[in-house]
Parts: structure tokens; sequence; C-alpha cells
């Protein structure tokens, strides 16, 4: 299934002094070229800062087996969890993503430079020690921006072009389990 809805456009963020960036949207040609090889196909995603949806969309038109988006603008994440609200496999949370705690892993965690440097060291720390990311996830870091400030003892990461795009995305691993 996928929305029909306008899912583009920023929105200002109303949480920039806690380090979170404007709801931006990926843009789809990007995601074609970045998951073209069934990447998503039955696995279990966590969108950080799923902003309007936009990746959530395209990854149901991917048939991932469930996908989260988590969001720490209650607005923004209010609206967008109405727009996916009849689909099954869908949840989108209103959490800070320093904060999120799940009762599953995830294969994937997509997230389209969110927040700032000192959020994305936060967020990996906790998502390590709160089971979000594990030895079985992959992280696509789209627009790496702060990619210097995964902890580099605990994850290997590496810097891509996205084929035939200007833009580039940080794959990133958990080292070892933690």
């Amino acid at each position: 299934m996928r929305i029909r809805s306008w899912l583009g456009g920023t929105i200002k963020s109303r949480y920039s002094n806690e380090g979170a960036y404007d709801v931006a949207n990926s843009d789809y040609q990007v995601l074609r070229e970045l998951f073209k090889k069934d990447i998503l196909r039955g696995s279990v995603v966590l969108d950080v800062g799923c902003g309007k949806g936009r990746f959530i969309n395209f990854a149901l038109k991917n048939n991932v087996q469930n996908i989260v988006g988590i969001e720490i603008d209650e607005l923004v994440a209010k609206k967008t969890s109405k727009i996916f609200s009849n689909i099954k496999n869908v949840e989108v949370i209103n959490v800070d993503a320093t904060a999120y705690i799940s009762k599953q892993s995830f294969d994937i965690v997509y997230m389209y430079n969110p927040f700032s440097k000192e959020v994305v060291e936060k967020f990996f720390n906790s998502a390590v020690s709160y089971k979000v990311i594990t030895n079985r996830t992959t992280v696509y870091y789209f627009n790496p921006k702060h990619i210097d400030s995964v902890p580099e003892t605990l994850f290997d990461c590496r810097v891509e072009s996205v084929p035939n795009t200007n833009k580039s995305v940080g794959i990133i691993r958990l080292k070892q389990e933690v």
C-alpha cells in the first residue's frame, strides 16, 4: 500500500534548541537509488525523525515487514500517524530519538540528518544501550553531516556516494554486540 498524500515540504523545527533540525523530506529518486536491490523487502525498519512520512511511504511500496517512525515534534507525529493510521504494519511515535526504547530491534535504521552533532552521538549511544541497534542492524544516515559524531569505539562507518545523484550516505554497523 502507498499513501497518495502530499508528504513533501519543510516544516520549521520547534525543537531546534534541543538539537532537532527542520522537518525535510527525502527525495524519492535518491531513495530508489539507495535501496535498489530489495534491501527493504521483509525488513523491520526504524525511521528516525520521520517527519511527514515520506520514507515510510517509500518503504511500504518496497514491502517492509514493519516500520516504526519516531518524531520529536508532537504535532508532526500526530499528523503523520493519522496519515498512516489504516496501515497495520506502520507505527508513528512521538518521542525524542535519544530516549526511544523499543520492544524490538531493527534490520534497517534510516535517518536524514535529523539533528545536531551532539544529538547524533547521544542517539547512537542510547540506541545501542536500548538494543534499538544490534549487530544485525544497518544504519543508513542520509546527508551524513555529523558522521564524525558516531562513536567510533562502537561503530564502523563509511560514507558512500548514492549512485546517479550528487548525494552521500553513511553506512553504519555496530562493531560488536554490546
